[in-house]
């Protein structure tokens, strides 16, 4: 999916599992992403969008999230940053 992301004309697509999409994404821009949008269902994702938001941002969760949701972290940046998960 990521290679046919890219084909497609992303930008960037980068493996949730291996990276850290907070640290990626402020690499990119100064500061934090004010909307994070994950389609993909996969937890690894999902905590990466949570990390890539600033304070009050918005990260829209429109996959399937099937299992223990082992790598979120809520209290660690969601609840903290006062994140919107819609």
């Amino acid at each position: 999916r990521r290679a046919l992301a890219l084909r497609y004309g992303a930008t960037h697509a980068v493996d949730p599992a291996t990276t850290d999409l907070g640290e990626f994404t402020r690499s990119l821009h100064p500061g934090a992403a004010d909307l994070a949008i994950e389609a993909s269902g996969n937890y690894h994702a999902l905590a990466g969008c949570i990390r890539s938001v600033g304070q009050c941002g918005r990260v829209v969760a429109l996959g399937f999230y099937c299992g223990p949701g082992a790598p979120l972290e809520l209290g660690a940046e969601a609840f903290h940053n006062r994140v919107d998960i819609v």
